[in-house]
């Protein structure tokens, strides 16, 4: 049989086994309630038709206390102890079986020690002691075994050990026989439509699980390209853009502590002699090369990036200009001391610098900041290049 596009029994039991343990977990063991108060419920019915005894068996009082109190009522109520533990978990059809047998064998035994019309009375107890099995047993194959096994045992019961008439006793077997009929069918359909409705919950679960997961991954690539997006691709440096986020925040925090900052902006020398003569692909790589030694010698908390062509930025939070030099004279040392060859007799890769200082209570924009930088680097280069130099005001506006 196939239930909602998923194999089953002919018990209607899950075919395979990590789905029919997902199914017991789910919908059996996951509320204890119900069989905890069927337990007790049991327990207390059972308990409380001593009554009944009383007035239609007092010659037999000790047997009827016997079979309520010191069987039936401590295996109900012991099964309800054990409700939620690692033993009920294991063996729960087996105690169903065996407490359902109980219930019903300990009824039949009091309709066998009782005479008419007693007797009728603890039918309407069978009848209803089944009818617990049927809406309370969530599966259909144990409650049929439990309906129907009473079933048999009343039908021996009632004609050995019993003085019902024929008629009522044809009368009690037809209502059993049809009780159970329609039981039968009710429980199949009561628990065709709890697999059913599991099967309609796993699989919007899983549909969920797949959405949330294909959401994650767009998320994840979304999240990956922004951040390509914002690293130049040759030297895995922060690009332009991302920079000049960095430096809007940068220079709001200035405002707020009044912290210095500096702005560096390095520039390869004859870089375009160097393409000319290495080829692109080698110019490529120097760059890439340059901009590692400059990352390398900045300081932690330093942003260095790729500002464009053969040109880097770095900035520096919370630096004096005392210390950009000293940051800017190391990165020159360290692109000297690797001595990177240009081509040329005694040529070797050098870079100018300019930097500007935004002293603590200044305030301005990126541009202006930008722009002071970029005098300094102009003067650098039009003074014979590998050289540093910060923004002072006799260079304010320098030009040749």
């Amino acid at each position: 049989m196939v239930v909602d596009n998923v194999s089953t029994g002919l018990t209607l039991k899950f075919l395979d086994s990590k789905l029919e343990k997902q199914f017991l977990q789910d919908v059996v063991f996951s509320n204890l309630f119900v069989p905890r108060l069927i337990y007790l419920g049991g327990t207390f019915l059972y308990a409380v038709f001593f009554i009944l005894d009383y007035f239609i068996m007092k010659d037999q009082l000790l047997k009827c206390l016997f079979v309520r109190f010191f069987v039936v009522c401590p295996m109900l109520f012991a099964t309800y102890c054990l409700v939620g533990t690692c033993f009920y978990r294991k063996y729960w059809t087996s105690l169903s079986l065996i407490n359902g047998f109980a219930a019903g064998g300990g009824l039949l035994l009091l309709m066998a020690q009782s005479s008419s019309p007693g007797n009728h009375l603890y039918y309407g107890g069978l009848i209803l002691c089944c009818l617990f099995y049927y809406v309370f047993e969530p599966r259909q194959v144990v409650s049929n075994i439990l309906s129907w096994g009473v079933f048999c045992l009343y039908f021996i019961v009632a004609i050995y050990f019993t003085d019902t008439p024929g008629p009522v006793f044809l009368n009690n077997i037809f209502i059993f026989f049809f009780f159970n009929i329609g039981g039968m069918f009710a429980c199949y359909s009561m628990e065709l439509s709890s697999r059913k409705e599991f099967i309609h919950k796993m699989t919007v679960q899983d549909q969920s699980d797949r959405l949330y997961q294909a959401l994650s991954e767009v998320e994840l690539q979304r999240e990956m390209a922004q951040q390509l997006s914002l690293l130049d691709p040759l030297t895995g440096l922060p690009n332009r853009r991302h920079f000049f986020s960095v430096l809007a925040k940068e220079l709001e925090n200035v405002s707020k502590t009044g912290h210095e900052l500096s702005l560096m902006l390095l520039d390869i020398d004859n870089f375009k002699d160097v393409n000319d003569r290495l080829g692109h692909v080698m110019g490529d790589q120097i760059l890439a090369l340059v901009g590692g030694i400059i990352g390398d010698s900045a300081r932690k908390g330093d942003v260095v990036c790729r500002y464009g062509g053969e040109e880097f930025a770095l900035l520096l939070p919370n630096a004096s200009s005392q210390t950009a030099e000293l940051v800017g004279r190391r990165i020159m040392e360290c692109i000297e001391s690797a001595d990177i060859s240009v081509g040329r007799d005694d040529g070797f890769l050098t870079l100018s610098i300019g930097f500007t200082t935004l002293k603590s209570g200044q305030q301005t924009s990126i541009e202006h900041l930008i722009e002071l930088a970029d005098q300094a680097l102009y003067k650098a280069k039009n003074c014979g290049r590998n050289q540093l130099r910060m923004w002072t005001q006799d260079i304010k506006g320098y030009m040749v």
